[in-house]
């Protein structure tokens, strides 16, 4: 008998399985999509896994040898050197300068080497502004200084937003390339992380490119400055700098808060100025920025039978330690937390970003707590962080 004819009309009457009817073959349908679906799951996972992982080692790594320092105590003597803008009595600025000008000195009274560490060093700001072109006087200052003493060193070490984080050469560092002067940009990579999660997603997909470029985006930092690299602002997203200022020569050593960048000219700042024995601690702290990028090495400081006087100023002989980094923040939290009742604390700083309840500001409200008296418990206005006055109503 022939059967055919059965299995046609079997299948003729359903040539497609209705909706929601379960295939012949249950499964294989979907085999495929769950599979990728798995895979992409999978991935996924992995993904933040390894993201953790970057944020946690990069915010907890060792930091390298010689970036968080803390010298011993020294007995030197000490000058202090000021800048600053106020209005005049017809009410225009006025700008005493104190500090570049003793930053030539120290150049011009070198001989054997000069190290100069400086965070914003170039001449660009915004159109329409004016500024002293002190960027351009230190670098020719400097240039000069080398061609007169041409086998002495200088070492000129800076961060690289100077140069739009690798989208455009700086021509006051190539001038002094050119002069013999050795430039060194430091390599913050190798610091640890201050915003871990958009560092992580940076350090995993985007810093294998570089920074260097045409500039296609305008340089919001100054507008006459050259155009950026989408990379170099992705680079400048990590927020970290080498944010130093500092000149050591064989005679001295000067710290500053100010920077010899044209658009802070006009900015008001304090450095203080040291010699002896202690130069060779901040040397060995410059010499752990410079390792950070380069194998290049620093001079030695040599001791003298006596120190140098300091120039005129306000100097006397006292205790000097060199922190740096977290050292600083360390000494800054005893100092506060050993304060007395009628102490009376001065705190200066530019940035002071710390998660709330932690920090100086925190600390001294403690102190302030502490030291401060008030009849019974502790008034509201103290825990809201206004201030104690005793007279007359207690809180202001």
């Amino acid at each position: 008998m022939d059967f055919r004819h059965l299995f046609r009309s079997r299948t003729s009457d359903h040539p497609h399985p209705p909706d929601g009817d379960t295939p012949l073959m249950p499964g294989k349908a979907h085999t495929k999509g769950s599979r990728t679906r798995k895979y992409i799951f999978t991935g996924l996972v992995l993904l933040i896994l390894w993201l953790i992982g970057v944020m946690i080692y990069q915010t907890h790594k060792p930091l390298p040898k010689g970036i968080s320092y803390e010298s011993p105590l020294y007995q030197s003597e000490v000058a202090m050197w000021v800048d600053l803008t106020y209005p005049g009595p017809d009410g225009q600025p006025v700008h005493d300068r104190e500090i570049g000008p003793r930053i030539g000195q120290i150049i011009d009274e070198s001989r054997k080497f000069l190290v100069i560490d400086m965070f914003l060093f170039n001449g660009y700001a915004h159109k329409g502004q004016t500024f002293p072109k002190v960027t351009e006087e230190l670098t020719d200052r400097l240039v000069k200084h080398k061609q007169k003493y041409p086998d002495m060193d200088i070492f000129f070490i800076s961060d690289e937003v100077n140069t739009g984080y690798g989208s455009y050469p700086l021509p006051e560092f190539e001038a002094m390339k050119a002069a013999g002067i050795q430039v060194i940009i430091t390599d913050v990579n190798r610091l640890r992380d201050s915003t871990p999660i958009y560092s992580a997603v940076w350090r995993t997909f985007f810093q294998w490119f570089g920074q260097s470029g045409k500039g296609t985006l305008p340089n919001l930092m100054a507008n006459e400055a050259p155009d950026i690299t989408v990379r170099s602002y992705l680079k400048l997203l990590n927020v970290k700098a080498n944010h130093r200022k500092v000149v050591i020569s064989e005679n001295t050593a000067l710290v500053t808060s100010a920077n010899i960048h044209d658009a802070s000219a006009f900015h008001s700042n304090i450095a203080f100025e040291t010699s002896g024995d202690i130069i060779g601690d901040i040397l060995a702290t410059e010499q752990a920025a410079v390792n950070l990028s380069s194998d290049i090495k620093l001079p030695a400081y040599e001791p003298k039978a006596a120190a140098p006087k300091q120039p005129s100023g306000q100097a006397g002989s006292v205790d000097v330690r060199y922190l740096t980094e977290g050292k600083i923040y360390k000494y800054v939290l005893e100092s506060i937390e050993q304060s007395q009742s009628g102490d009376t604390l001065w705190y200066g700083d530019v940035l002071s970003g710390r998660r709330q309840g932690d920090g100086p500001a925190s600390e001294s409200l403690g102190a302030r707590r502490r030291h401060t008296p008030y009849p019974g418990s502790e008034p509201e206005c103290i825990r809201q962080g206004k201030n104690w006055d005793p007279q007359p109503s207690g809180c202001r």
